[in-house]
């Protein structure tokens, strides 16, 4: 299942770290740095079979509305966003908005703390999903 992770931030590193063995990978990083080399979105989406959104909730609307029109029929997109944008929207709400019936996608929440997926260590989520 070719997989895009949104965002290179901890959480970002720590899907690829968990992912990287396991389906091909794509990653996209709106301000890389550090010789890291995003991929372009836009063809990244085209053949996405799942998106992950490592990105602040803020970050959710402009990316998903560039996203969106490239994506590749049936992707599924999934959060690990918490909180809320600056409408008071939670992120599922931002999703729904966004992908309404024509992708499926869910959130994960719970202590999934970057720090300690990237040093090997259990972590756990909670999946909300509307397939």
């Amino acid at each position: 299942m070719t997989t895009l992770v949104l965002g290179y931030g901890e959480m970002g590193r720590a899907m690829e770290c968990l992912l990287k063995d396991r389906v091909p990978l794509a990653i996209w990083e709106k301000f890389p740095q550090g010789g890291f080399r995003s991929v372009s979105l836009r063809e990244a989406a085209r053949q996405a079979e799942m998106a992950i959104f490592c990105l602040p909730t803020a970050a959710h609307t402009a990316v998903l509305a560039d996203l969106v029109p490239q994506l590749a029929t049936g992707c599924t997109c999934l959060t690990v966003a918490k909180g809320l944008d600056a409408a008071g929207r939670p992120v599922a709400e931002i999703l729904r908005a966004a992908l309404g019936e024509r992708f499926p996608y869910g959130t994960l929440h719970g202590p999934m703390i970057a720090e300690e997926i990237l040093a090997g260590r259990g972590a756990f989520a909670q999946l909300g999903y509307r397939g």
